[in-house]
């Protein structure tokens, strides 16, 4: 393992936080979170699955309580805020006042159904504040750019891991991250959690080249990589 997870959890906080608040770089965290969505090593798999996604939407809290007004001119925004609330009473409903009954008596901790719905509503709510920034800054073209070409090459270069992982059973996310999967037998993962990550990272490329390839030159040698999955 190349990076022990506390110091994982560090770097995924630290690094976009020197971008935002000191260096003004909004063109490298677009790459940033464009990239986490597409290869998992940056993932913690300890400390309930706190994502790059989810910490970045930690560190941008006081970023977006700054822009609140031009956020609530946004009606996406309000639709979000609305879906947001409606999962608070659904997850109070099933969570809390009438929570679904483990018949086993085997779940305990996270996985009953009153933490859970904590837990789920923390991790919906931290993804929506990372869509909330990118909401201020996909206007830009050229950010809109960044995030496209930065989707396709994350897709491809865990694409590559995955046909190396075939062949040679190296397993890559294991040496990044420490996390050991269960043998399954002929499937591969590459940078990604597991195998349908992997397939979902691909998808994620296809879909984005296609919707480029009109403007799409010499960056076409990504997709190329992406075709033997």
């Amino acid at each position: 393992m190349i990076l022990p997870q506390p110091l994982l959890l560090a770097f995924c906080l630290l690094f976009p936080a020197i971008l935002l608040y000191i260096k003004k770089r909004h063109d490298i965290i677009i790459a940033w979170l464009a990239l986490v969505c597409t290869i998992d090593i940056f993932n913690s798999q300890q400390y309930m699955n706190l994502t790059a996604l989810k910490l970045f939407g930690v560190v941008i809290i006081p970023y977006l309580l700054s822009h609140l007004k031009k956020l609530w001119a946004l009606k996406a925004v309000k639709i979000l805020t609305i879906y947001f609330f409606y999962l608070c009473l659904v997850g109070l409903w099933f969570g809390h006042i009438f929570p679904w009954v483990d018949p086993t008596g085997l779940k305990a901790g996270r996985d009953i159904p009153q933490w859970r719905s904590i837990i789920h509503l923390g991790s919906f709510f931290l993804e929506a504040l990372s869509v909330l920034y990118l909401s201020l800054h996909l206007d830009d073209e050229k950010n809109r750019k960044i995030a496209a070409f930065t989707i396709i090459i994350g897709a491809a270069v865990s694409s590559l891991a995955g046909i190396v992982e075939h062949f040679t059973l190296l397993d890559f996310y294991r040496f990044f991250t420490g996390y050991v999967m269960p043998i399954v037998p002929e499937r591969v993962r590459g940078l990604n959690y597991e195998s349908r990550g992997l397939a979902q990272a691909a998808s994620y490329g296809i879909l984005v080249f296609f919707c480029l390839i009109g403007t799409i030159k010499k960056e076409t040698i990504f997709f190329l990589l992406l075709l033997p999955l």
